[in-house]
């Protein structure tokens, strides 16, 4: 029994040095792998979108645009914890470029365009479909999804001020004209936009339902 605790232990210590030895993008990278897999798993047991009739091709596509979202959701919710800081110069630039694009990506969509794209494969009526309705949420939390929403918002906003913060390579009013710019994007899309269901006028949202449409055409 002391030996096979002792095997435990060892195997343990390696996994966590081999986890603390890695990058921020390569734990990221893991932490993802293993969010999609306990998506799958969940929704394998308990379907949240009751359809029978969708094929392995279209579940393919589903868990890569999830898996694809995941990488996105943690690193921009928990930059901060997974670089130790701010990280490196250029760590911190690609960080607030990507979360500019997101949060002008909600602005442009009106929602989260890979939760949209994701629901395509889904074969659901989108025009009834709440834009809050995010599969990468509600396939771990459940009815808890619209709580980790709201947290993951604001953690957003958290990140962005501390990385300015500490960044010294960028003059001070260069700062405040990103975060201004962002802010507004940021409540403008989340609080005040009267946006309820997936839009089926928005120029943007059709662009990818016609890239989707010829896709599977082809298929």
């Amino acid at each position: 029994m002391s030996q096979i605790i002792t095997n435990y232990l060892s195997s343990t210590k390696y996994l966590y040095v081999f986890y603390y030895t890695m990058n921020g993008y390569n734990k990221i990278l893991l932490v993802s792998i293993i969010l999609i897999i306990i998506s799958i798993i969940k929704e394998t047991h308990s379907p949240f979108i009751k359809n029978n009739n969708l094929t392995a091709f279209e579940y393919l596509h589903i868990y890569l645009i999830r898996y694809i979202h995941y990488l996105v959701y943690i690193i921009s919710c928990f930059y901060l914890l997974f670089f130790n800081g701010i990280g490196t110069n250029i760590d911190a630039y690609l960080y607030l470029t990507m979360i500019f694009i997101i949060v002008l990506g909600w602005y442009l969509f009106e929602c989260c365009c890979l939760s949209y794209f994701e629901l395509l494969f889904y074969n659901v009526d989108l025009e009834k479909t709440d834009i809050a309705y995010h599969p990468i949420f509600i396939s771990l939390f459940n009815n808890y999804d619209s709580l980790i929403l709201d947290i993951s918002s604001y953690l957003y906003i958290i990140n962005v001020i501390v990385i300015l913060y500490y960044l010294k390579s960028v003059k001070i009013i260069y700062k405040i004209i990103y975060f201004v710019v962002l802010l507004f994007l940021f409540i403008e899309s989340l609080f005040i936009s009267n946006v309820v269901f997936y839009s089926p006028t928005n120029k943007y949202l059709l662009f990818f339902k016609n890239i989707y449409n010829q896709y599977m055409n082809k298929k």
